[in-house]
């Protein structure tokens, strides 16, 4: 078996509205859509999906950590300014990265490569 690369990520939603808003508009993913309790995006060759939890059941907020490459900080850091997301830059060998947390506490990192 060889791993070619992440094809599909995902983690579960306790609010798939706020959810989809928040990564289509907010990090500005590639909406594909929703369909039933599933919601995806695109991003390069990675489907990144989101699937929606019963609000009485388990919440499984927090289950992932997505590393995003993207090319430049300036435009996510405004946008998550503007949402009121908190966000902290810190270096590795070879890139810089910008992490925070999405809406349901799931962990991000977006990497700029030097």
């Amino acid at each position: 078996m060889a791993v070619f690369g992440v094809r599909t990520v995902f983690t579960w939603a306790m609010d798939m509205d706020a959810m989809v808003a928040f990564y289509r508009d907010v990090i500005g993913l590639e909406f594909n859509g929703q369909w039933g309790d599933w919601a995806s995006f695109q991003a390069g060759p990675t489907t990144i999906g989101l699937h929606s939890t019963d609000p009485e059941g388990e919440n499984f907020g927090g289950g992932w950590v997505l590393g995003l490459a993207v090319d430049t900080h300036e435009d996510l850091l405004e946008r998550l300014n503007k949402a009121g997301i908190a966000s902290e830059f810190h270096d590795i060998p070879n890139g810089r990265v910008l992490a925070f947390s999405d809406i349901e506490g799931n962990q991000v990192q977006a990497m700029v490569d030097f």
